[in-house]
């Protein structure tokens, strides 16, 4: 589906969704990953009247993880030089919900902030 609008709910609960999922992605296999975005989109639309596909949750996590990172960045400072933007409003409302940094493998978590 494209022209998906994500608003702020489905968002959030595709944060919380994807955490729920956390293990299984760091216990899977690359290739068995599209299986997983498949149950997450599924739960996700079980809440949601706009149904989402597998590939649209991988895309939007993956722009949730630069958004999370670019804020990351100006909170933190910005030694790699990498560009900076402003954050958007939905930057700012899931910073926090993403600060725990539970999509990053066990172990590493401690050592980021």
């Amino acid at each position: 589906m494209a022209g998906m609008v994500w608003t702020f709910d489905t968002i959030e609960d595709l944060i919380n969704i994807h955490n729920e999922y956390r293990e299984k992605f760091e216990n899977a296999l690359n290739t068995e990953h599209a299986a997983i975005w498949d149950g997450i989109a599924t739960e996700l639309n079980n809440y949601h009247p706009a149904q989402v596909t597998c590939r649209q949750c991988q895309v939007k996590w993956a722009v949730l993880i630069r958004s999370y990172e670019n804020s990351r960045r100006i909170r933190v400072g910005n030694p790699e030089g990498f560009l900076i933007r402003s954050p958007n409003r939905f930057d700012v409302a899931f910073y926090n919900l993403m600060r725990g940094e539970f999509w990053l493998p066990q172990g590493i978590n401690d050592s980021l902030i």
